[in-house]
């Protein structure tokens, strides 16, 4: 309870200094809402990213990386609150303003991509989100390579939706690809690297395949 506390006071003094529109007082509204997030205090981190975007979207042009940040920000707060209807939204609007802001293959867009594919995914929007991963998958194995971090991600989620349409033979594969990416990249104890393997165990299961996802 004590960080969240010592950077509001923070918060508050340089409110009063600089005023609200500062960029200071929105970087320490932003380091606060990280502070609750790893606390798991995802309304409050919800409730201060609108708050940030509100002062963004005044002092700010609306195509902003700051502004954008923020709407994914949001975004992806509404998803891990299974609020996807609203989140869709503003992961539409980050997505298409970073891709006209840095093009489809930097590495912001492609992350923001793969999240409005999750956000999707939550929808029960499959076919939409596979296509979305899909293409993003191509353009960062083209762009950033297939052992980074954002590549191995995409192709992992990208095998959960190919699991929940029952392709079954696909997502082993996507699993496999991120798994033995991951443990090139990273090794066998990285997060990513259990992640996957996580998954692919999940597609044996659902696959009827109990031997191999034991």
């Amino acid at each position: 309870e004590i960080m969240p506390s010592l950077v509001g006071s923070e918060m508050c003094i340089r409110d009063r200094i600089e005023g609200e529109d500062h960029p200071l007082v929105l970087e320490a509204k932003h380091n606060l809402g990280t502070i609750l997030g790893m606390m798991g205090r995802n309304e409050e981190v919800l409730a201060l990213d609108k708050e940030i975007l509100a002062t963004r979207l005044r002092v700010l042009p609306a195509g902003h990386p700051s502004t954008l940040n923020t709407k994914y920000s949001i975004g992806e707060g509404l998803s891990r609150l299974g609020r996807f209807e609203e989140a869709v939204v503003y992961l539409r609007e980050a997505v298409a303003g970073r891709i006209e802001a840095m093009g489809p293959t930097h590495a912001e867009s492609l992350a923001s991509r793969g999240g409005l594919a999750r956000c999707l995914d939550g929808l029960g929007q499959h076919e939409e989100a596979l296509e979305l991963y899909s293409q993003a998958i191509e353009d960062a194995r083209s762009s950033i390579g297939e052992s980074h971090w954002i590549t191995i991600y995409l192709t992992d989620n990208c095998g959960a939706t190919l699991r929940t349409l029952g392709r079954f033979d696909e997502a082993i594969q996507h699993h496999l690809d991120a798994e033995r990416a991951a443990t090139a990249a990273m090794g066998k104890g990285n997060a990513m690297t259990l992640v996957a393997l996580g998954q692919l165990a999940r597609t044996y299961h659902a696959a009827g395949r109990h031997a191999e996802a034991i």
